[in-house]
């Protein structure tokens, strides 16, 4: 038996504003002169991907009027960025999480 999938922290937040994710789309569009794209903002809604450009977390953030911290968990800060800048900052004895 399959154990149910978590929540990501965005789905959560949606479910506290009892908004779908056009609506979430709807409210970046509102907000940003470019928008997002529907596949991309559905992925990263349901956790399939974690690796997306900076820009999109801000419209996302922006839209949701939060922060980073309030969408990502500590492993998701990893993967927007790229690996050769983690390798570099961890190597100066600095941690992501």
């Amino acid at each position: 038996m399959k154990e149910p999938k978590k929540k990501t922290k965005i789905q959560i937040l949606l479910n506290e504003r009892r908004w779908k994710q056009k609506e979430l789309i709807a409210k970046i569009n509102e907000c940003s002169k470019t928008g997002v794209n529907v596949a991309m903002i559905s992925n990263i809604c349901n956790g399939k991907r974690n690796n997306y450009h900076l820009n999109t977390l801000i419209k996302i953030c922006f839209a949701l009027n939060v922060t980073p911290n309030d969408i990502l968990d500590p492993e998701d800060f990893k993967h927007l960025f790229k690996s050769e800048f983690v390798k570099r900052f961890e190597q100066d004895g600095q941690r992501l999480s």
